[in-house]
């Protein structure tokens, strides 16, 4: 079973007794910040949020001073 967010598909983890995977729809491989396991559905979505609004932040030029 799997599920589509937010242009990510969120699946069951192969020997991984019902842990939820997140996979990058269509080529290409997940961004670290998504890789490991979740032990839910709505787990693995709120990790893309948090990652798609990193991500929108850095476009806009939000992102955090480390200085």
């Amino acid at each position: 079973m799997s599920e589509e967010y937010k242009g990510y598909l969120i699946v069951l983890a192969t020997g991984k007794g019902g842990m939820r995977e997140i996979k990058a729809k269509g080529k290409g491989s997940v961004v670290k910040a998504l890789r490991g396991l979740y032990t839910s559905v709505k787990e693995a979505q709120g990790a893309i949020d948090k990652h798609v609004t990193n991500r929108e932040e850095k476009a806009n030029g939000k992102a955090k001073s480390t200085s």
